[in-house]
């Protein structure tokens, strides 16, 4: 798939139809969706084909084409991005650590500041998968998935 078609068919169909999915439940035609977006029907049958191969929608078929979406599966909803990344160990740690960065430069009180650059520098001598283990449980935790 090129990325053009995914920045004008597969990446917009995909976001639509998380967001029929969420505000109508299971079921939508990807038809209804095509009106609402703009899009051809020959263009999201193509789009919704390739998003049911590539295993990104529960979907039902009939008459050679996605005729009813159930739901995105997790890869799916992680591309329509409305779903939290799939991240490894040492990309979790590099986001914990770059976010205690942020927070230091962006915070005016001059003791906080120095707690989280104490906090990233001691963060930041341990395993890479020790702080990846302990951020993606916080993650996962906070997005309500623990």
């Amino acid at each position: 798939m090129r990325v053009t078609n995914w920045k004008v068919r597969e990446g917009p169909l995909l976001r639509a139809l998380a967001d029929h999915i969420d505000a109508e439940g299971p079921g939508v035609d990807p038809h209804r969706v095509a009106d609402a977006i703009g899009m051809s029907h020959a263009d999201v049958d193509r789009a919704a084909d390739r998003l049911h191969r590539a295993e990104m929608l529960l979907a039902l078929r009939g008459d050679g084409r996605v005729i009813s979406v159930r739901d995105l599966t997790e890869k799916g909803l992680r591309a329509a991005q409305v779903w939290p990344p799939h991240a490894d160990a040492e990309q979790m740690a590099q986001m914990l650590l770059a976010a205690l960065d942020e927070a230091a430069e962006a915070e005016s009180d001059e003791g906080t500041r120095s707690k989280l650059e104490a906090a990233r520098a001691m963060l930041g001598s341990a395993s890479v998968n020790a702080i990846g283990g302990v951020a993606a449980a916080a993650f996962a935790k906070v997005a309500g998935l623990a």
